[in-house]
């Protein structure tokens, strides 16, 4: 008798092994976790103008850490808007 979900002459390939994909690996959890807390805040209503508070509170920054963020986006920020208008 042949057992259900097997054809005749039809040869079964193994399955190749599971693998875990890189956002699943332990490593990359707590990155997640910011992320998803961070836009969990954003949807509630939080504005850029709170972001250092949410940085110092929550994120447990210095308030060096927090002032370094805040200088690195503005360059970001300016640098990007210049490279938009030179193309």
């Amino acid at each position: 008798m042949i057992s259900p979900g097997l054809s005749v002459g039809v040869a079964r390939t193994p399955r190749a092994p599971l693998t875990i994909a890189y956002w699943q690996r332990k490593e990359r959890i707590p990155h997640l976790i910011a992320c998803i807390d961070m836009m969990t805040a954003l949807g509630a209503g939080m504005t850029v103008k709170y972001f250092p508070i949410f940085f110092k509170e929550v994120l447990l920054l210095t308030p060096l850490q927090v002032f370094a963020h805040a200088v690195l986006t503005h360059f970001g920020s300016y640098s990007s808007e210049r490279a938009g208008t030179e193309i």
